[in-house]
């Protein structure tokens, strides 16, 4: 009896989830645009979501903010209201029809589902081109990522707090985690996440598949909420100004080319992700002034750092030919699940003895030679303050600075926690359909290579043990005939990947004068009622997956 009932709860759990979805508030099928919103936000992703959620929740249902009893009158007033507030969520994907490759954990054939880009040639990578992934789906990168769920440790985030941004160290955030249920003890989300460990996947305990930002943030609310509209197949060209204040947004259709303006009466609150967020500040106007004037974009504020200060996880797949490990009792649906989730996260004295060299070398190189010649001072004056802090990082044991994946394949990705080199994402077009210029700047600093280099160096020594040498591995991957120092830099240069799906940065959270986009309460400098809430905040990318930040930044 007791069999028969969990099952006739999961059958109406799923047939209540394809309800809701079915009468979501979708522009265009469900409702009509109105002509104004509280709030707009642009982009459906993991924050938009999130926070457009936030924003319309029930007043008498659960926690709106996490943080809310630590804000003042003034924030509070607006939360309260904002509960019965009008949202429009603005997307330029569709929703995804959750196909198997979506929601069954392993299962990675989702292209469609990801916007076109392509990278400028990276000059540290022998001037090679890569696909830039980014999301273009109603709940961003949680519905095509890895899955994995993870946090940083106490170090990455009490980082942001030196850079100047009280109220955004690991403490602070924890409430906002502890709302998602990431709470795991003695483990990596206990703000000491170094060595090895099981990483925690976005997963839904009840059927073992994919959980993500639409699941959980919009068709829970979908058809409940009638304020809550989301309009999707729209790229936001301009966010619209009177004077300094934002009055709204204009949108182009992707497929008849129709635009139309949206008024925000309240904010717009840009959550389009790394690649896109900065690019639509600099078609709003938001930038550097050089810039603008050359794309004949009207200046309403000269604002720098817009698209500067790019970071990622580069990172190296190295490869075995081995034999294969015996798939568990549980099945392959299960394995595919389990054989992603062992991870290392050393610190840089666990990777290299010569961990001292490489915070020497690190720091004679002039902060100047990051970026090209023509960088404004505030951005190289805000790079020096994150090298400092990251140097210090690189001595300690406390975080780490490099991951190496395990899995039952041959593939064992070699990632870069810590970089020290730096991009930006640019725009060369006024159309705002035309993909923005994204360059990962990566191994442009020489320390990046040389940790990459001993991460090599220790994943061999680790190869080489007895208990894994039972499995008779043959290093493909740099390849084991490469011997000498000069050898595997050259490798590296020719196989790393710039990018671990973790773009982010490009609106940093910093103080203006030093190159930074917004300020701790993340709204734009200079402007009045717009804010970011996606990872390009993050002035210094955490060494983490970045997907349980991303909600915690959204959350608080």
């Amino acid at each position: 009896m007791l069999a028969i009932f969990f099952v006739c709860l999961i059958t109406r759990a799923v047939a209540y989830g394809s309800l809701l979805a079915k009468y979501a508030q979708v522009i265009g099928r469900d409702t009509e645009l109105r002509s104004s919103y509280e709030f707009i936000v642009v982009g459906g992703g993991t924050s938009g979501l999130t926070v457009a959620n936030r924003l319309t929740e029930n007043p008498n249902g659960t926690s709106v903010f996490p943080s809310l009893l630590s804000w003042g009158e003034k924030e509070r007033e607006l939360i309260s209201n904002c509960t019965k507030a009008s949202v429009l969520v603005i997307e330029y994907g569709y929703l995804d029809q959750q196909e198997a490759n979506i929601l069954v954990p392993g299962l990675r054939n989702n292209t469609q589902y990801l916007f076109n880009l392509t990278s400028t040639p990276q000059r540290g990578l022998e001037n090679s081109t890569f696909a830039v992934l980014a999301a273009a789906v109603v709940g961003g990168g949680t519905v095509v990522n890895g899955m994995f769920f993870d946090r940083g440790s106490a170090p990455d985030y009490d980082a942001w707090v030196e850079l100047g941004n009280p109220g955004w160290g690991w403490k602070d955030l924890l409430p906002a985690w502890y709302s998602l249920g990431l709470q795991t003890p003695k483990d990596p989300g206990s703000g000491v996440k170094t060595g090895i460990f099981w990483g925690p996947s976005s997963l839904d305990p009840r059927f073992e598949t994919r959980s993500d930002a639409r699941r959980a943030h919009y068709d829970p609310a979908a058809g409940r909420r009638p304020s809550y509209h989301l309009l999707t197949g729209h790229a936001v060209s301009k966010i619209t100004f009177e004077g300094r204040t934002a009055t709204g947004v204009e949108s182009i259709d992707r497929e008849t080319l129709r635009r139309g303006i949206v008024i925000a009466k309240r904010e717009v609150i840009l959550a389009a992700g790394a690649a896109h967020s900065p690019q639509i500040l600099k078609l709003s106007g938001l930038g550097s002034k050089g810039l603008l004037d050359s794309l004949q974009i009207s200046t309403v504020v000269d604002l720098p750092g817009v698209g500067q200060n790019f970071q990622d996880h580069p990172t190296l797949y190295t490869s075995y030919n081995s034999r294969p490990l015996l798939l568990g009792k549980k099945g392959s649906f299960h394995h595919l699940r389990e054989q992603r989730e062992h991870r290392r996260f050393p610190p840089l004295p666990n990777v290299t003895q010569n961990y001292e060299s490489i915070i020497a070398l690190a720091r004679a190189q002039a902060p100047r030679a990051v970026y090209p010649q023509q960088t404004d001072p505030s951005i190289i004056k805000g790079y020096e303050l994150q090298r400092n802090l990251i140097l210090g990082i690189y001595a300690s044991t406390e975080t780490s600075v490099q991951e190496t994946g395990f899995n039952s394949l041959s593939g064992m990705p070699l990632t870069l926690l810590k970089p020290l080199s730096r991009g930006t994402v640019l725009i060369n077009s006024t159309d705002p359909l035309s993909s923005p210029r994204i360059d990962w700047g990566a191994l442009t600093n020489p320390a990046d290579l040389e940790i990459m280099l001993a991460a090599v160096r220790r994943q061999r020594q680790l190869m080489a043990t007895d208990a894994m040498m039972e499995l008779g591995p043959v290093e493909l991957a740099p390849g084991a005939e490469l011997t000498s120092d000069e050898q595997i830099r050259a490798a590296i240069r020719r196989q790393l990947q710039p990018t671990y799906w973790h773009l982010s940065s490009t609106c940093s959270m910093m103080k203006r004068e030093y190159g930074g986009v917004v300020g701790p309460d993340l709204e734009v400098y200079g402007v009045r009622g717009v804010r970011v809430v996606d990872a390009s905040v993050m002035p210094l990318i955490p060494a983490t997956h970045t997907s349980a930040t991303v909600y915690a930044v959204a959350e608080k």
